[in-house]
């Protein structure tokens, strides 16, 4: 690290002493359905949290102001049933994705990864992510995943260290790369229907007379916009 600059190699230039450690509960169907009438959960409780950095207070100030927008729909319409309030907090597929990278760093039982496993993935990938610049690397630090940015990381991953893309699948398992592919292909379609949808059905939205279909519209443009990294501003 840079303000360590006597440390080149953690491996071998750090003398530990102590290892702290500590449990983050996170769950793969996140966000988590609300199981009441009238209750909805939020933060951590919620699982809106990313399973990488575990940001719960992060996740909610950056969801609070479409929560609390939602919430004020949902009060004034009466609209508190469970099935309704779990559109609030609905499917993220860049939620749902974020989970192969958190399955990529975890070890399961009888798993024997080399050592440098781990190191080598992170290594690789924050060096791209750093080579393509801000526009990168900051909504992903900030636990926002976009198209743009994963396909592209991904690409140059493949091409910057091809031998070890057989490393990560064997890791990781098919099943799981499968599962993801799915949610990554969601991510496109929701960045999609972002960008081209909602602006022209945002007018037609407002000024619906339903008010349980004009809440259940809003809450999917918020999931197309949230789900697809479009609430990030490079402001």
């Amino acid at each position: 690290p840079e303000y360590q600059p006597s440390i080149t190699d953690p491996e071998t230039d750090l003398d530990v002493h102590r290892v702290l450690f500590a449990y983050f509960p996170t769950y793969r169907s996140s966000p988590l359905p609300p199981s009441h009438s009238r209750l909805l959960a939020v933060g951590d409780a919620s699982g809106i949290q990313s399973p990488l950095s575990f940001g719960g207070f992060g996740a909610l100030t950056r969801h609070l102001e479409r929560i609390g927008g939602a919430l004020e729909d949902a009060l004034h319409a009466d609209l508190l049933d469970k099935d309704t309030l779990g559109t609030i907090n609905a499917y993220t597929p860049n939620l749902s994705a974020a989970w192969m990278f958190q399955k990529a760093m975890s070890v399961r039982n009888k798993q024997n990864p080399s050592p440098q496993f781990v190191n080598r993935l992170l290594a690789t990938n924050f060096e791209i992510m750093n080579d393509m610049g801000s526009r990168t690397m900051m909504p992903f630090l900030q636990d926002v995943v976009r198209f743009d940015g994963l396909v592209g990381s991904l690409a140059r991953a493949f091409v910057k260290d091809p031998t070890f893309m057989p490393a990560i699948v064997a890791h990781v398992g098919v099943p799981t790369l499968v599962e993801w592919m799915g949610h990554l292909s969601m991510i496109g379609l929701y960045s999609l229907l972002d960008g081209v949808a909602s602006p022209v059905l945002e007018g037609f939205v407002k000024d619906m007379n339903d008010e349980r279909e004009r809440f259940l519209w809003k809450r999917r443009m918020e999931a197309w916009k949230f789900g697809s990294g479009g609430d990030y501003s490079f402001d």
